[in-house]
């Protein structure tokens, strides 16, 4: 996967936790596009179906310095700076 897509996956699976439930709708079809045209929906028989978030996680840990995990509170989640 691209750098360029990397970050792209990360503005729409933050997306995902929007309060209007059509935009994080279309940020997860949206993500599972961009997951399909990097063939991160390749399945061997042995390793079974995986989760967006699984594969999400997986490309993030090749990436730890451009992605900060959002960190949540009472008051929501935010992105440290």
């Amino acid at each position: 996967m691209k750098l360029t897509d990397f970050h792209r996956l990360v503005k729409l699976m933050e997306m995902t936790t929007s309060s209007s439930d059509g935009e994080a709708l279309n940020a997860l079809r949206a993500a599972n596009k961009l997951l399909a045209a990097n063939g991160a929906w390749a399945n061997p028989p042995a390793q079974g179906p995986r989760s967006p978030i699984h594969i999400f996680r997986g490309i993030a840990a090749r990436f730890p310095q451009y992605y900060q995990p959002p960190v949540c509170d009472a008051a929501g989640c935010f992105v440290l700076p």
